[in-house]
């Protein structure tokens, strides 16, 4: 079974659970990733076998990217998600909408993690420090439910 390949920007504590997570469904893995402390990515890099880059469009440029995922604070969000659309839109032709080829597995992996995030964030009555709120899980959850019942239509 191929394997959906990540670029990691953030390597903070919820990024090593999610990072955990992915790996352990046995059908991703992560090849890049990028923080703004080096010695922090590298020590990620080593821990879930992946390399760490000194920028973030190195890191999502990476050979064999093919997903992005995100875990810096709400507030540096925008620059990075903006980063890392521009740089897919441009390369559009190599990756001709990812989510295409996608599994429906790899739609439920990520369904099951954001379900335990919401979780993580109901255990702690909505309050925290980083990440999104339920609302943002929830919505990350039909667009993925989206992608899956596409393609369900279209592959039978």
């Amino acid at each position: 079974m191929e394997k959906f390949r990540w670029c990691f920007i953030g390597t903070g504590k919820l990024g090593h659970q999610v990072a955990g997570q992915l790996l352990a469904s046995g059908r991703h893995e992560i090849v890049s990733c990028y923080t703004r402390n080096m010695d922090n990515a590298k020590a990620f890099a080593e821990e879930f076998h992946c390399k760490a880059y000194g920028s973030a469009e190195e890191s999502i440029l990476a050979e064999g990217v093919e997903g992005v995922y995100v875990v810096t604070p709400h507030n540096a969000h925008f620059r990075y998600v903006k980063e890392a659309l521009e740089l897919m839109l441009a390369k559009n032709h190599d990756y001709d909408e990812a989510w295409r080829s996608m599994r429906i597995s790899s739609y439920t992996d990520l369904i099951l993690m954001k379900i335990y995030r919401t979780k993580q964030i109901e255990s702690l009555s909505g309050n925290t420090l980083v990440s999104e709120g339920i609302d943002a899980n929830y919505m990350d959850m039909i667009n993925y439910s989206v992608f899956g019942l596409i393609k369900i239509e279209f592959e039978g």
